[in-house]
């Protein structure tokens, strides 16, 4: 559980200006002013990681602004870094608010104007993975990990992931996407092709993505590797998807990652998550998703008799998936759906659709959410960009065992078995 600051009330007077911020017209009416509240603004180069006094990414409140109330905590930190400052602690900066303005422990004055956080391109992103946590549940024999950072001896999460140890691959990445998502520009993502890997994974596994050429030539697929068509990491949670820069480095850990047809990571997905995105940051929708994207099933080629084989980067592991999906729920509105996108660009139209419908949904809702889910700039056209696909979070509509156990699994969670697809007035 995570560690709570705890504040003395020194005298009477202190316990009357903190109920007054729940009232202010009592205040008002006795005399007494408010106490001011303290203020971040995320757009101001927030170069530091930042989390409250739970050791949560706060959310935003007052457009750019995090609002933290008198009498409570954030902590700044600069994991395996290098504050500007002198005398802030980089491993967890504690920062209390009093009166308007930030104290640290000692009670001398601290601020964020100007604090940045410098980071060693060697050593970004300081990651940290916990495992076997037993009060997250995942399917399909796969294991939770969860990716976050510790700050004050304290986690902070980012991603919970259900990894499958067997098959060196996620079954699904689970995080929020909050309405102030794009709040943040100009994003520096980590080195080239530089990936975290924790205890789960080797550290040397990014070789098996820069090999892949030399894995499909052992299968005898080597014509369908080029420099036009080839398969790369494809991250489930995506860094667009995510706020605070922190929160964005976190979705390199390798097993956050499948394989994926660059040219269907680059078109057709990225549109799907781009219009997420927009819903959630721009429609009435709330002022958060609760998404959860995975893999399904492994692709295949057919060998020169005919046969389909199974596409495995190292021997039995890393497979290609098949399916990439996406399930998106709405708590404030209690509404959502589940968007599958096929991962073979081999494959023609007829034959992904017939599978779609015998295998995975009774039903593909795309065109009749495209409008109220912004998903126009979706091409189903051009097999090269993949195929996307969309269901309704509906146990019974979806055909595939493992999916209708995490979809069904997922409504529990959210405390519902009536979810709408869309609101037209998510326009």
């Amino acid at each position: 559980m995570a560690k709570k600051i705890s504040f003395t009330v020194i005298t009477g007077i202190v316990f009357v200006f903190l109920t007054s911020l729940t009232s202010k017209s009592a205040s008002q009416s006795h005399g007494i002013p408010d106490i001011p509240s303290c203020y971040v603004d995320v757009t101001e180069s927030l170069s530091f990681l930042i989390v409250d006094e739970n050791y949560q990414f706060p959310n935003v409140h007052q457009n750019s602004v995090i609002h933290v109330f008198h009498n409570a905590a954030l902590y700044w930190a600069c994991p395996e870094g290098q504050f500007n400052s002198p005398g802030y602690n980089v491993n967890g900066q504690v920062a209390n608010c009093r009166g308007g303005g930030f104290l640290n422990g000692q009670f001398q004055v601290i601020t964020h104007k100007n604090l940045t956080c410098t980071l060693s391109d060697t050593t970004r992103p300081a990651l940290t993975e916990i495992y076997d946590n037993p009060n997250i549940r995942c399917e399909g024999h796969s294991r939770p990990v969860e990716v976050g950072y510790t700050i004050n001896r304290e986690f902070a999460r980012v991603l919970v992931i259900c990894f499958q140890m067997d098959k060196g691959i996620p079954l699904y990445t689970k995080y929020t996407i909050t309405k102030w998502a794009r709040l943040i520009p100009n994003y520096r993502p980590p080195p080239s092709k530089y990936f975290f890997s924790g205890d789960l994974i080797s550290g040397d596994v990014s070789h098996v993505y820069s090999d892949v050429k030399a894995s499909f030539e052992n299968l005898g697929f080597s014509r369908h590797i080029n420099e036009t068509y080839f398969v790369q990491e494809g991250r489930l949670a995506s860094s667009d998807e995510l706020l605070y820069p922190f929160q964005r480095d976190a979705t390199y850990n390798l097993a956050n990652v499948a394989p994926q047809w660059n040219t269907f990571d680059e078109s057709n997905w990225w549109a799907l998550e781009q219009a997420v995105v927009d819903l959630v940051t721009n429609g009435d929708v709330g002022n958060n998703a609760t998404v959860l994207t995975g893999t399904l099933k492994v692709s295949t080629l057919n060998d020169w008799k005919g046969v389909p084989v199974e596409l495995y980067l190292q021997d039995d592991r890393f497979p290609v998936p098949r399916w990439f999906w996406k399930l998106v729920f709405f708590p404030d509105l209690k509404f959502g759906a589940i968007f599958f996108g096929y991962n073979n660009i081999y494959d023609k139209k007829i034959k992904v659709d017939a599978e779609f419908l015998r295998e995975i949904c009774h039903v593909d809702i795309l065109e009749t959410i495209r409008g109220s889910w912004s998903l126009d700039s979706i091409n189903n056209s051009d097999q090269v960009m993949g195929y996307i696909y969309a269901c309704g979070l509906k146990p019974e509509q979806i055909i595939d065992p493992l999916i209708r156990e995490i979809v069904n699994n997922a409504l529990n969670e959210f405390g519902t078995r009536n979810v709408d697809v869309f609101d037209n007035s998510a326009k």
